[in-house]
């Protein structure tokens, strides 16, 4: 079976928004392309367009709210592939992986103090909600 993920030899550089699709970070072009636009997304440390060309050995910097990657491309495919595959078009660095998984326990610590109601807010908390809203500061 022929392998789609193209080595130096077949491929020597691809267009960003591409990479980010077959790559499985973002599930269109559309999407990636609009993040590349938005600023979201960077290439060697420097803003990038989504025509920009990206190499072996890149590092991409990938920024999708609440999380930052910054991966190293490994592979290139013209085609989007299943996530074991993907997985090979890139290689997470280490400090990437570390302040991922510090900033996730951080957030899941946060989100242990909270407690939700199962049911909508009757008329009563409603109105007490808006009058502590209301108090705010802009």
């Amino acid at each position: 079976m022929k392998s789609s993920v193209h080595s130096p030899s077949n491929a020597e550089s691809q267009r960003l928004d591409t990479w980010l699709w077959a790559s499985r970070f973002y599930k269109s072009r559309k999407l990636a392309t609009e993040a590349i636009k938005g600023g979201h997304v960077a290439v060697n440390q420097q803003k990038a367009k989504p025509s920009k060309l990206v190499k072996l050995n890149d590092a991409v910097k990938i920024r999708r709210f609440p999380q930052t990657f910054v991966v190293i491309v490994t592979g290139l495919s013209e085609k989007r592939l299943g996530a074991p595959l993907a997985r090979e078009l890139y290689c997470e660095t280490e400090q990437s992986r570390e302040e991922r998984e510090a900033k996730n326990q951080l957030m899941k610590n946060q989100r242990a103090g909270i407690q939700y109601d199962r049911q909508k807010p009757d008329k009563r908390n409603r109105q007490r909600m808006l009058e502590i809203k209301n108090q705010l500061p802009d």
